[in-house]
């Protein structure tokens, strides 16, 4: 009993410090939780898709002025010539774009300011992104493009967008094919909610796509 009077008459005795000591562990657990939370996010980028483990990106390397560089731009067939060369290691192969700059995408006279993709045909399947609406045989053809389900959301408030023609840049009639489901933020293609197809570029040459 004596230890238990001692413990109560130092609580009340010393209040303040005991307010600091509360203050103190709580800041310490909060912080400790936002510092896992964040590596947890950052050791987990790019796993959400299917089968992560079993994707690759490749890489081309050049020299300039007797100085080695890597980066992802190769060439526009790469994605094929080794799907062909490599048929029991490699089940699919995509060529991807990512279109750089302010494009808008006009609904009516709505303008909207998404991220956007150029692929071919075989990008769903080789990401294992999942396809709400449409079917992704769609993205062998020109002036058509998927949205992600946020940007249906917010362009058709529920309504079905398949079928829909919206404007690209305010001078493009793009139909609406299909509906995908967004990515997390967590991924490379975080953001990216309009995929264009392929055939577009190639019917009106928009420069060189590798």
């Amino acid at each position: 009993m004596k230890e238990l009077y001692y413990v109560i008459q130092t609580l009340i005795h010393g209040r303040g410090a005991n307010l600091i000591k509360v203050i103190s562990l709580t800041l310490g657990l909060t912080v400790s939780i936002l510092i896992f939370a964040r590596e947890a996010f950052e050791f987990n980028y790019d796993t959400c898709y299917e089968d992560s483990e079993c994707l690759a990106a490749v890489q081309i390397e050049w020299n300039h002025n007797g100085e080695k560089d890597t980066g992802f731009m190769t060439m526009g067939p790469m994605a094929g010539a080794i799907a062909e060369s490599f048929p029991k290691e490699v089940e699919s192969a995509t060529t991807t774009h990512f279109w750089w700059g302010g494009t808008s995408l006009y609904k009516d006279d709505v303008r909207f300011s998404p991220g956007v993709l150029i692929a071919d045909s075989c990008f769903f399947k080789t990401m294992r992104t999942k396809i709400l609406q449409g079917q992704a045989s769609e993205m062998n053809n020109p002036d058509i493009l998927f949205i992600s389900r946020s940007l249906a959301q917010e362009m058709f408030a529920g309504t079905d967008p398949v079928g829909k023609v919206v404007n690209l840049n305010k001078s493009m009639p793009m139909t609406i094919k299909g509906v995908y489901e967004d990515y997390p933020e967590n991924s490379t293609f975080y953001d990216l909610r309009v995929i264009i197809s392929m055939a577009t570029t190639r019917k009106y040459g928009w420069d060189y796509w590798g």
